[in-house]
């Protein structure tokens, strides 16, 4: 990430130093994920997103065999098969109570709105747990900030009101975890944060364009970092690859 973490937490807030970040995002050329909306008979959403252009990872110097059939069949299968199928109220609030904690917090990025009315300047929390440590973990400290900012409202070229809302969505825990090749406990650090940019339209109710970057981040007994640029925004049809079955 572009900014320092530990400030983020000292400031409890959206810092110059994040605003700058988000202000420097730009758009993928590539997508790679495909989410359609639509309307339930109890007057909910259901969305469904599917991968586009899904090709199997490569780890370190391992590079995936293009011609093993097994590799082909399940390239196919993640490239049509729903990766995520869940249920949203029309504020985003996720009503389909059964899935994984992931999963909800991709739901709740895209399309989580506040549950009450809001003026410039305000903030309110999204359903989102990023990190969640498993047996062997104990910690020492934990720190969190879940905040959403509607930071200004704008006209577009059309327009209309666009709100523009930034968020800062950010975790951290420090403790100790055992070592189950050693058994012995070790220090161990762990951080997740999204930063990001969304642009709602109010007068058609969509998102305009919602453009972030997630960053895990990982040292002592596991050594990781990861970072995900994450971005949605309108498109007029599906890709011809993608069949949906409403």
């Amino acid at each position: 990430m572009k900014f320092d973490i530990e400030k983020v937490f000292d400031a409890g807030e959206i810092t110059e130093e994040v605003k700058e970040s988000i202000n420097s995002l730009e758009f993928p050329e590539n997508t790679n994920m495909v989410t359609i909306m639509e309307n339930t008979t109890d007057k909910h959403i259901k969305v469904t997103s599917y991968f586009q252009n899904w090709e199997m990872p490569s780890f370190g110097n391992s590079q995936p065999n293009e011609n093993n059939e097994e590799l082909k069949k399940f390239t196919e299968l993640m490239n049509t098969a729903p990766q995520l199928e869940g249920v949203i109220d029309h504020k985003g609030n996720i009503t389909s109570f059964y899935l994984e904690q992931k999963q909800k917090n991709l739901i709740a990025l895209m399309h989580q709105l506040p549950n009450k009315p809001v003026s410039v300047g305000d903030s309110w929390e999204i359903n989102m747990n990023c990190l969640q440590m498993g047996v062997g973990f104990s910690a020492d400290s934990a720190k969190k900030i879940n905040k959403v900012v509607l930071s200004d409202i704008k006209i577009d070229n059309e327009g209309n009101k666009i709100a523009i809302l930034d968020y800062m969505l950010t975790e951290q825990v420090h403790g100790t975890a055992l070592n189950p090749m050693k058994m012995e406990r070790s220090e161990f650090k762990m951080s997740c944060s999204y930063i990001g940019r969304h642009q709602f339209d109010l007068k058609k109710g969509l998102w305009k364009s919602i453009n972030g970057e997630m960053a895990i981040l990982s040292s002592g007994v596991m050594e990781s970092k990861l970072q995900q640029h994450i971005s949605m925004f309108q498109i007029d049809e599906l890709p011809s690859t993608i069949k949906h079955k409403k």
